[in-house]
């Protein structure tokens, strides 16, 4: 599900512009994560972060995209530490 825009109309609860910052967020972070935007199973998971860390605030595309790639590095390590363990 990366983040595309088009969704804004009646009945969404984005604007354009939340849709743009997410968007541009989301590119940032993959790009802090060494990765182009196609990041296979983590992509939507990474496109759900941001999203989740949009609703609580964030809008400054740079912390939004920090954030979110901090995360997802912890879950990386995470899932690592999972797979070893298994």
């Amino acid at each position: 599900m990366p983040i595309r825009g088009g969704y804004p109309g009646p009945e969404s609860a984005y604007t354009s512009e939340d849709w743009r910052i997410m968007q541009a967020a989301y590119h940032r972070a993959t790009a802090l994560l060494g990765h182009g935007p196609a990041l296979g199973k983590n992509a939507d998971r990474l496109a759900r972060e941001v999203m989740r860390l949009y609703n609580l605030g964030y809008r400054d595309i740079e912390a939004l995209a920090f954030a979110a790639a901090n995360i997802e590095n912890n879950r990386r390590d995470q899932d690592k530490t999972s797979a070893a363990s298994a």
